[in-house]
């Protein structure tokens, strides 16, 4: 039975192939790419499940919010997407390689709030578009605002 259905693999996976080349394209003009993100309210608590289903506790999201990382940048680069590396310190010195890259978006309000670094010290690089902003041994958690947006460092 398994031969004869066989010739049927060709004929349907040219069906799929067919609906998937008719699909609509989204539209990402430059006005819906660079749209800035509303500040959005968090629930109290939420379950946490791993990737294999199993619950691994509750997510208290009052107690996450107090040591969150927050990066204060002026309300005029809300939406634009930047580039932020950030490195660890270890005994006064910046590791090698950094901790984190990330492509985060400025929020509606100017922010760049980060959860669930670990307390300690940071060396950071922001990139957005042109500029760029540095900072040496940023304390985590708390904020930080960029000593050169008056003159970024180009």
């Amino acid at each position: 039975m398994a031969e004869r259905l066989r010739w049927w693999v060709i004929p349907g996976s040219l069906v799929v192939l067919a609906r998937v080349v008719t699909l609509p394209v989204a539209d990402e003009s430059a006005a819906a790419v660079n749209m800035p993100h509303e500040a959005v309210a968090f629930p109290e608590r939420a379950v946490v499940q791993d990737a294999s289903g199993t619950r691994s506790g509750v997510l208290d999201f009052a107690t996450v919010s107090e040591r969150a990382f927050v990066i204060r940048l002026p309300v005029a680069l809300a939406g634009q997407r930047g580039h932020l590396q950030v490195w660890r310190r270890i005994e006064g010195a910046r590791e090698a390689t950094p901790w984190l890259t990330l492509q985060p978006r400025v929020r509606d309000d100017g922010t760049l709030p980060m959860t669930g670094l670990q307390a300690g010290r940071y060396d950071l690089e922001l990139r957005l578009g042109s500029e760029s902003f540095h900072g040496s041994d940023v304390v985590v958690p708390g904020t930080w605002a960029p000593a050169a947006l008056a003159a970024p460092v180009r």
